[in-house]
This record gives C-alpha cells, sequence and structure tokens, in this order.
C-alpha cells in the first residue's frame, strides 16, 4: 500500500490508501517495494486524471523527487557536489574546455509533457500549480511538439514568484524561467552545446554563460567575471563523464563541454 494524495480546490490535499500502482513494477522489486513502504518514501496523487508516484528520498539509481507514471518517470534532479576553492576544483574535475555559468536564486522546476498536459515539478516532485499554469507564458511549447519526450530543467525567478523574496536586479517584473539543463528521451542530459543550440533554437532563455574556457585560463575566468553580479552558482559536468556528476562552487558553475 502507499498513500495517495489528490488535489480539491484550491489544492488541498486528501489522503487515503491503495494497492501499488502496476507500473512500479517496471523498476522495482516487490522486496524494493516492501522495502520502500517501510521507509514511507512512495507519496502517490492524482493529477488530470493520471496517478503519479514521487519519490521523498534517494533509492538506488532514482534521486530524490524521482516522479513515476504509468508511461515512464521523470527523474529527479541530482544532488550538487561542492568545491570550496575555485582553481583546485577546476584543476581536479574540468578536464575540458568548461563554461562559466550563472546560479541565480529562485526555485528549481523540472518542465515536461505528460499525455499532452505540460507539467511543472519541483524538486521534491511535487507538481507546482503556479508554474504549470504559467507554463505557455515561460517556454515556447514547439519544444515539446519536436521533442515531446524531453524535459527542461531550469529556475523561476523574478519578484513575480510566490515561492522567493530574492530580488535579480536585471527582471523588473513578474517571473523568468532560465534553463539549465535538458533530459532527452534516453535519459541522458545533453551536452553543453547541444543543450545551448536546442534551446538557442526556441528561444528559450537560458542562464547567463561566459567562455569556454580551460583549466589554463583561470586568470581569465577570474577577470572575465570581476565585477560582474553573480549572486550564487552551480556547475555541470559532461555527463559523459560518469564519476562525476555535478558541482557547485562557492561563486560560480562550471559546464563541461565537448571540445577536445
Amino acid at each position: 500500500m502507499v498513500k495517495l494524495q489528490f488535489w480539491e480546490e484550491p489544492f488541498r490535499f486528501i489522503t487515503m490508501s491503495i494497492s501499488y500502482p502496476p507500473f512500479l513494477i517496471k523498476y522495482f522489486t516487490d522486496e524494493n517495494l516492501n522495502r520502500l513502504k517501510e521507509r514511507d518514501i512512495f507519496h502517490a496523487f492524482d493529477y488530470s486524471g493520471l496517478t503519479f508516484v514521487r519519490l521523498s528520498q534517494e533509492y538506488k539509481a532514482f534521486p530524490r523527487g524521482t516522479v513515476f507514471y504509468e508511461e515512464g518517470f521523470v527523474p529527479g534532479y541530482p544532488r550538487i557536489m561542492r568545491v570550496l576553492h575555485l582553481q583546485k576544483g577546476i584543476d581536479r574535475y574540468l578536464k575540458n574546455s568548461f563554461y562559466v555559468e550563472e546560479k541565480v536564486d529562485g526555485y528549481n522546476v523540472r518542465v515536461a509533457v505528460i499525455n499532452g498536459t505540460p507539467i511543472a515539478f519541483t524538486r521534491g516532485g511535487f507538481i507546482c500549480p503556479f508554474t504549470t499554469d504559467r507554463i505557455p507564458d515561460l517556454i515556447d511549447l514547439n519544444f515539446f511538439r519536436n521533442y515531446p519526450k524531453y524535459i527542461i530543467c531550469g529556475e523561476v525567478v523574478g519578484p513575480g514568484s510566490p515561492y522567493n523574496t530574492e530580488a535579480i536586479p536585471y527582471i523588473d517584473d513578474d517571473v523568468v524561467f532560465f534553463a539549465f539543463d535538458v533530459i532527452d528521451d534516453s535519459g541522458r542530459n545533453l551536452s553543453v552545446e547541444e543543450r545551448y543550440s536546442i534551446l538557442g533554437h526556441f528561444n528559450i532563455q537560458q542562464i547567463r554563460r561566459w567562455g569556454p574556457f580551460r583549466a589554463a585560463d583561470i586568470d581569465t575566468v577570474k577577470e572575465s567575471l570581476c565585477g560582474r553580479k553573480i549572486f550564487n552558482t552551480r556547475t555541470f559536468q559532461h555527463p559523459a563523464d560518469k564519476e562525476m556528476g555535478t558541482l557547485q562552487g562557492s561563486r560560480y558553475r562550471y559546464s563541461e563541454g565537448d571540445s577536445p
């Protein structure tokens, strides 16, 4: 059994118990399901006539916030490794050319189209009603007509946000969606160059970036950012490097490219 939570206007949760949705057996054994039941990690809910199950904690290969449904799942956004020293972090983890990307302070969402409906999932795997309602204003939906199984990961920021009060000087009103990752239909994070190209083709806003740089360009990296207002940072290692994943420093985000 799992907890089933669904909304009754205005977004009130009602909780009851049901059997595990059968689609979960595509990803978990009976033993896994029993363990997850004991740990109370599965949380199911209905939305737009569909049943979803979110993972409230990381389990095996599935990060916290992963959301399962009949036709597949939306991967959770992974935890971010941190580096405390700029030069040492670049020297150790970034072997190829890389970009520096701004990390703005907003809230993290993953946008996917499920059964023809665009839905925004929070980092914890909840459906965000505010962002879901605003998707047509924030993202060119032609993207999903061309790539229906892709997922766009990004940050929603701005004074119109119902969740954040952080001021972003170059956003005067309402909210803006800044994309920083794209997951394809195989579950692969697109490379930096692929992401820049595909999002740019549909004029989907992306976080600001500088580069490309190489590890030997550390002084240039510092000089190019000197005096710029970089509020926070995240770092992204090339997805082909299975050992790494995402790195975050205290001031910069580094996205490693495909260049040799």
